[in-house]
């Protein structure tokens, strides 16, 4: 139910028109569930979503899948079931032999990472690495484009599709962000996302953002082998007052569900008893964009739609020849201010934020039609399944209120005061060993 052996006899509503929703892994989840509400309220409409278990991080999936109470079908099952609509934020798992029509989005910032498709494995240089989403290795099947539909948000990656694979220039259609409109549309709310995040009167927020592999900024083996994010971490609890910084950690889903959210947790509990709070991978980052003072990042999308957003960003890690040296991220991230490992960090952050000066490239490659993503996408969806739209307007999701993160600092502080007057008393508390001669209290 509600396709299959017995769905004539058994289902309630059995004419609807078939939507199947292709979920590779918990990162395109994230994308998927921007465009679900599209089709909230249509009474011609089934939804119905499947994995092609062809990720290889998978795990976490079929958890999410159930959560939204949409009916799953297995992937052989699907293969073999007509839908009027496919609607997939990846690539991977034989796409091409669904029987209906493909329409596939990015679930990043277009597509800017070089990947080696799953046949070919690693070792290659990287400048022989497909570009994902736009190589014909990634694009095609049999030389026919896998997408009936491959939608993107700026002209500019029009461009570099058809540079790279012109037989699936066609089938590009410009219909913007939804993920990023959602994020526009709750900037009025930042006051609300930092309230419920714990961030109080005076602090400041600085997320620390890192996308997944050996190079990126959780990673332990990017440029000359640094394991950067784990250093950094206890000179955090030692340079900044708990009471003046909050710290959050925006991970790439692929680290949570590449080693398991309950190792992530583990291996940052010290940081974690120290105020540092880890955001939902899922539902809770962009709040966290919209609601931080300042981000410290990588190459990875998170990192250009904080830039995007107009959020001062200091790169940890920028490994330039993972990515396509044609795509806005890779200008970006050659001019973005650069955390200096070696230096004090509180002067840098603190730097980076009253002298920031936003870049215009995030901005405006992000999307060519800001807040027109759902209007755009479903006229799209709608068209290609020969159906009128509802009467009502095209809307997305409002992002909701992020879970209340209390301060919780468990770790011992240390407490120091002075008096810069007669009469008047200032105390810094810090997590850590507070650097000699650079005590500075309120």
């Amino acid at each position: 139910m509600p396709v299959g052996d017995g769905a004539v006899r058994w289902a309630t509503r059995g004419k609807c028109l078939r939507v199947l929703v292709v979920v590779h892994n918990v990162t395109s989840a994230t994308r998927l569930l921007d465009v679900l509400p599209l089709f909230d309220g249509d009474l011609r409409i089934q939804l119905l979503a499947t994995c092609p278990e062809s990720s290889a991080f998978s795990a976490g999936t079929a958890e999410l899948l159930a959560g939204t109470g949409v009916p799953v079908l297995p992937w052989e099952q699907a293969l073999e079931t007509p839908v009027d609509l496919a609607v997939s934020a990846s690539f991977g798992g034989r796409l091409e032999l669904l029987e209906g029509k493909l329409a596939i989005l990015s679930h990043g910032v277009g597509y800017t990472k070089r990947l080696a498709t799953p046949d070919t494995g690693a070792g290659a240089e990287p400048s022989s690495v497909p570009v994902f989403g736009q190589a014909p290795q990634w694009v095609l099947a049999d030389g026919v484009p896998i997408a009936d539909a491959l939608v993107l948000s700026h002209p500019e990656q029009c461009d570099r599709l058809r540079a790279a694979c012109p037989e699936a220039a066609p089938t590009a259609v410009l219909a913007g962000d939804p993920c990023f409109d959602r994020a526009l549309a709750a900037r009025p709310y930042r006051e609300r996302f930092r309230r419920a995040l714990g961030v109080r009167t005076g602090q400041r927020l600085i997320v620390l953002n890192s996308t997944w592999n050996p190079a990126s900024f959780f990673g332990d083996g990017g440029t000359g082998g640094d394991d950067l994010l784990p250093a950094l971490l206890p000179r955090l609890a030692g340079e900044f007052p708990v009471d003046e910084y909050r710290f959050a950690a925006v991970l790439h889903p692929n680290i949570w569900h590449g080693h398991g959210p309950g190792q992530v947790r583990a291996w940052l509990d010290r940081a974690r008893r120290r105020g540092l709070v880890l955001i939902d991978p899922l539902e809770g980052w962009r709040q966290a964009l919209v609601a931080a003072d300042a981000v410290v990042g990588d190459h990875g999308s998170v990192t250009f739609y904080a830039a995007a957003l107009g959020t001062p960003v200091l790169l940890a890690a920028a490994p330039l020849h993972e990515l396509d040296p044609g795509a806005p991220v890779s200008g970006f991230m050659r001019v973005a201010p650069r955390l200096d490992p070696g230096a004090p960090l509180r002067e840098q952050i603190d730097r980076l934020v009253e002298h920031h000066r936003p870049l215009p490239g995030p901005a405006e490659y992000t999307t060519s039609v800001p807040g027109e993503a759902a209007v755009r996408l479903r006229s799209l969806f709608y068209s290609m399944m020969g159906a009128a739209e509802p009467e009502w307007a095209a809307s997305l999701e409002p992002l909701p209120l992020p879970g209340h993160e209390p301060v919780s600092v468990t770790a011992p502080l240390h407490v120091l005061t002075r008096v810069p007057r007669p009469g008047e008393v200032s105390v810094s508390r810090w997590a850590g060993s507070p650097p000699p001669g650079r005590v500075r209290g309120r």
